[in-house]
């Protein structure tokens, strides 16, 4: 278990907004050498700019796109050569999108799986190997891999297929890691970021997908009018939720969720599973599926 941060290195992708820089403030904070990873180069400079203003800390940028295998083994040679293996790795970088699952076009879809599962295949590739390689010749070494999926990955929501869709993927892959690693090395632990409705990262304007989404349907505005009502209903916090990951590392710890609230969401699901009835969502009252469905009966004539 990695218990003492100061001098450790921990690289964050999505670092330049959201729960990605939250976790890299309370790195900063421990005393750790930060990297910063973001494919939005302005976001990125304002964010080291802040962090080594409040901190004295070494501090790494670099502009990425995880989703491209090339660009993140590049990323892991610079941060190598600059700081050396990393203790920390945070595969946290990801998009939002939603609709109805049929109306959601192919870029679309490359876009999500692209950043919010590959962008942590490639997180692990690249970068479990070399975490592996340092346990076995530095028995002191200990490291941590932090992946971030979501509530939305155990529990599904109305016109978020894409999202739970990606995150779900990310869930598994995660907990298959866990197992992986348990039967070849000692020194490797392994944590799952859920997130609730947190805004924890900006949601991707239409210009995201220019060749494909000239204007949003009304399922595809109706998904981002709820991700900001959820958000608002939150009762978590991004302070919070970060705090709580270095917990769980500290504490070798899987599951972090954002609220005590998600652990009651997650036993409703599972009894529907075992009730056998239809799925069970999480965020919706009653009245509100019934505006949505109201809505969409009116544009599509259902």
């Amino acid at each position: 278990m990695l218990k003492d941060f100061k001098d450790k290195i921990a690289v964050i992708t999505g670092a330049a907004s959201g729960l990605g820089l939250e976790i890299a403030r309370v790195a900063a904070s421990r005393g750790m050498h930060v990297v910063l990873v973001d494919i939005n180069p302005y976001a990125l400079d304002k964010a080291g700019k802040e962090l080594t203003q409040e901190y004295d800390i070494e501090l790494l940028k670099q502009e990425t796109d995880v989703s491209n295998i090339e660009q993140v083994q590049a990323l892991a040679s610079t941060v190598k050569t600059h700081f050396g293996v990393p203790h920390l790795l945070f595969n946290n970088a990801g998009v939002e999108s939603g609709g109805l699952v049929w109306e959601v076009g192919q870029i679309e879809w490359l876009k999500i799986v692209g950043v919010d599962l590959w962008g942590v295949i490639n997180g692990i590739r690249t970068f479990v190997p070399q975490m592996l390689a340092m346990a076995n010749h530095t028995p002191h070494y200990q490291g941590h891999i932090i992946n971030t999926a979501s509530l939305a990955g155990f529990v599904p929501l109305p016109l978020m297929g894409t999202h739970s869709a990606a995150k779900a993927a990310v869930v598994k892959l995660t907990e298959s890691l866990y197992y992986d690693l348990s039967l070849t090395t000692q020194q490797l632990g392994v944590s799952l970021v859920c997130p609730d409705f947190i805004t924890t990262e900006p949601i991707p304007d239409q210009e995201d997908f220019p060749s494909e989404l000239e204007a949003l349907t009304v399922s595809q505005q109706l998904a981002r009018d709820i991700r900001h009502d959820l958000a608002r209903q939150s009762t978590g916090t991004l302070f919070g939720l970060a705090a709580a990951v270095f917990d769980a590392i500290a504490h070798n710890e899987f599951y972090v969720f954002a609220s005590q609230r998600d652990q009651h969401v997650l036993e409703a699901y599972w009894k529907g599973i075992h009730s056998h009835k239809h799925p069970i969502h999480s965020g919706f009252a009653p009245h509100v599926l019934a505006h949505l469905k109201k809505r969409l009966e009116a544009k599509y004539q259902l």
